[in-house]
């Protein structure tokens, strides 16, 4: 059998994951699983039973994480997150590889800084929201958190521009966080961030010269902890319109994405 690259691999991978997407998607909103024209950013438990995802409805003012659960193959009406506080803005949530914590930004106005939060299941019981520390938050925006296997946190940090940071366990503590390489960090914007569970490959999105629309979706691999220069995913993925969000399905193989439209 002939040897593939990582990038041919990738390639394969992300095209049989965006053609069954398309596919399921158009499941989940006759399922009414999420709201049509104002969801994004959705993820999966480990189990990919239960969805979380954003409800836009009224503008950036009004962001809530709402949440579905598949039985018997029947996707439920969408309600809150057990988790959601509808006296805050709350934005991207992001489910842990081995599902036991729920990551998320939220703020009180749209006046205030973005924090990132996060909720730990405990033998088999949900706790209570808590606000990272200092290592994270800032006097910035923090937010659109992702977390490898290892717990190593990757999210975006908005300043006079969007980058991407991380950060690593050291203990049972996170390490003060650090901007990605300027392979990954340009003065485009980079944000959005996937982070694989391996930590092997990093989907984020930009708005680099080569992009299609206001921003697109970019991957970059990464060897012997080096990021290759990033790569555009081309008319298949990307289109005139923005693409954002980008969260694989890890169990079913699947790849979700969203699209801003102007309507």
């Amino acid at each position: 059998m002939k040897h593939r690259t990582i990038s041919q691999v990738f390639y394969f991978f992300l095209t049989a994951f965006f053609f069954e997407q398309v596919v399921l998607a158009q499941t989940l909103f006759n399922s009414s699983a999420i709201f049509a024209r104002e969801s994004y950013g959705v993820t999966f438990t480990t189990t990919a039973d239960t969805l979380f995802f954003v409800r836009s409805h009224g503008g950036k003012e009004k962001l809530q994480i709402w949440q579905s659960v598949k039985t018997e193959g029947v996707w439920s009406k969408p309600l809150p997150a057990f988790f959601a506080d509808f006296n805050e803005i709350q934005n991207q949530p992001y489910v842990s590889p081995y599902g036991d914590a729920i990551y998320y930004s939220s703020k009180p106005d749209e006046n205030s800084w973005a924090d990132i939060y996060v909720v730990y299941k405990i033998e088999g019981v949900w706790g209570e929201p808590q606000r990272l520390s200092n290592s994270i938050n800032s006097n910035a925006n923090e937010c659109q958190p992702a977390v490898s296997k290892n717990n190593t946190l990757y999210f975006t940090r908005s300043v006079s521009d969007n980058n991407i940071f991380r950060s690593t366990i050291v203990g049972n503590e996170l390490s003060l966080a650090l901007p990605l390489s300027p392979y990954i960090n340009t003065i485009r914007n980079e944000s959005d961030a996937y982070i694989s569970p391996d930590e092997d490959y990093i989907i984020f999105t930009a708005n680099r010269h080569d992009r299609l629309s206001e921003t697109d979706l970019f991957v970059s691999f990464r060897k012997n902890d080096l990021w290759s220069y990033p790569q555009h995913f081309g008319i298949r993925i990307n289109s005139e319109k923005s693409e954002f969000a980008p969260f694989v399905d890890q169990k079913n193989k699947l790849f979700y994405f969203s699209r801003l439209e102007i309507i």
